[in-house]
């Protein structure tokens, strides 16, 4: 079917519409200008809604649709349940003011409450109706089943035009409940776009990963033969399948990509599946590379909630900073932190001899004066900018987040955090030369992508690993590089190249 004959039956007055839309096809560029066209058919008082699973997504596409109408509003799912459920969370049995993951409702909880409030209160489910006839949901092969039936109450309420967008071979994030079933979703009609876009300077790689996506999706395998200029696949010679958690990268891998990122030029990405494979490409190859850490400050999140708990609790406090150094650097070793254990009693400091550690002790030390939250957010700061000359912060994102919580009376420092992580977002900082994970690169584009390991181990001949390896390829523009082990590579690839 042509793009045209597509664009159509999505402007259409059938109820539900399923556009499926492989990386790099224009998912993004035709929902923004399908949410337009739509919002220019409404009344003054009515709205497009946008709904993603990502913030990544959302920012996405709120980047493209700048220009179009205020009548259209993007935001994730979740936002949108926790916005829905905040004015009712007392009559629904939840604590006020209501903030998913800190003792009220978990994030995988919103749309279950969402449920409960539209079956107690039919009149909100038909106002919200009424007030978003039109939904485009975006990126929606990562959305839950209960995330999907809030569309679906909300369809059935009233007359609901539903667009869904989305892409099952980028179904990668294993979030709490099950995911929608793509292949089962229920529609009208059904579409798909299949003209590759990201690719025009090199359109060889293009129809190249189109074909290696179905060779991905119907359980085939790639060949490493006949494939393009722009994709090189390179054996490292010596070197073996290292397992799946590898956090030290051999030195003939390190030296193929210090080759690599030195030749190529424009953007590249250094994609890996773990957190482990990027901190250690991040330590061999500094500071030639560094990590993207996402959108989701989660370590600063996660040590903040340690923090409140720990509040009033000097020692507990300077461990909480200590385990989130140790964390996001290297240098904080075993012998370190025991003699840093031995340096911080119950209500002091006592530093003895402990030379090598006690820089980092006496910044600690400001916590016993005041064992509170803008303390131990001011020590974050500190030991990001001033670090002791043996610590090496290779991920310092969630450092400086904390260190941009400044409270006021009565604010809350997640509250104060969330802002400094929309700050990041709207900044969208992405170093030129890059190691992440491929789940943090998902929604991200780069000149060149570099997969430094393609083992067994890390692409196995299972679903999520068919789906991580096309999620990686197509962050691409203009190469691909993909790196074998003499012994132990992916099955994914077969034949000499």
């Amino acid at each position: 079917m042509s793009l045209e004959a597509v664009r159509k039956g999505m402007r259409g007055l059938d109820p539900v519409v399923v556009t499926e839309a492989p990386a790099g096809c224009g998912k993004t560029h035709e929902a923004a200008d399908l949410a337009r066209d739509l919002a220019e058919r409404l009344p003054d008082d009515r709205e497009v809604l946008v709904l993603a699973h990502t913030n990544a997504a959302v920012e996405e596409f709120r980047s493209r649709a700048s220009r179009h109408s205020a009548r259209v509003r993007a935001l994730t799912l979740d936002a949108f349940a926790l916005e829905l459920i905040v004015p009712y969370a007392t009559q629904l049995g939840l604590p006020s003011p209501l903030r998913p993951g800190r003792g009220g409702v978990s994030f995988s909880q919103l749309a279950t409450r969402v449920g409960e409030l539209f079956t107690r209160a039919p009149s909100i489910l038909r106002a919200v109706a009424a007030h978003y006839p039109v939904m485009i949901l975006d990126e929606h092969q990562d959305s839950r089943v209960d995330q999907h039936d809030i569309v679906d109450q909300l369809r059935r309420a009233g007359p609901v035009l539903v667009r869904v967008f989305g892409d099952p071979m980028q179904a990668i994030y294993a979030f709490d409940g099950a995911l929608v079933d793509w292949d089962a979703l229920a529609a009208d009609k059904k579409y798909s776009l299949t003209q590759p876009r990201r690719w025009k300077e090199e359109p060889a790689l293009g129809e190249w990963l189109m074909a290696a996506r179905d060779a991905l999706r119907g359980d085939d395998t790639i060949s490493r033969e006949d494939v393009p200029a722009s994709v090189q696949l390179t054996t490292v010679e010596g070197l073996s399948d290292p397992g799946a958690y590898w956090k030290r990268p051999a030195p003939q891998l390190l030296r193929c990509l210090r080759t690599s990122l030195t030749d190529l030029e424009g953007t590249v990405g250094v994609l890996v599946p773990h957190n482990s494979h990027a901190l250690g490409i991040r330590v061999g190859l500094a500071p030639l590379v560094s990590v993207y850490e996402g959108a989701e400050p989660s370590m600063a999140y996660e040590a903040l909630e340690a923090a409140i708990r720990a509040t009033g609790r000097p020692r507990d406090l300077a461990h909480v900073m200590i385990g989130l150094v140790h964390e996001s650097s290297t240098g904080l070793d075993k012998q370190k932190r025991e003699a840093l254990d031995k340096c911080l009693r119950d209500d002091d400091v006592e530093f003895g001899r402990r030379k090598t550690v006690r820089g980092f002790a006496e910044q600690l030390a400001a916590l016993y004066e005041s064992p509170d939250i803008p303390t131990f957010c001011a020590v974050a700061g500190s030991v990001c900018t001033n670090p002791p000359p043996w610590l090496k912060i290779h991920l310092p994102e969630a450092l400086r987040c904390l260190a941009q919580v400044d409270l006021q009376a009565g604010e809350d420092p997640i509250d104060q955090l969330a802002g400094a992580a929309r700050y990041r977002k709207l900044a969208k900082r992405l170093p030129r030369r890059c190691v992440t994970t491929i789940h943090k690169s998902k929604g991200r584009e780069f000149d060149h992508v570099i997969i430094p390991l393609a083992t067994r181990s890390a692409f196995p001949d299972g679903a999520e690993a068919r789906k991580l390896l096309y999620v990686a390829m197509t962050r691409s523009r203009r190469s691909i590089q993909i790196l074998l082990p003499a012994s132990g590579a992916t099955p994914l690839l077969v034949g000499s190249p």
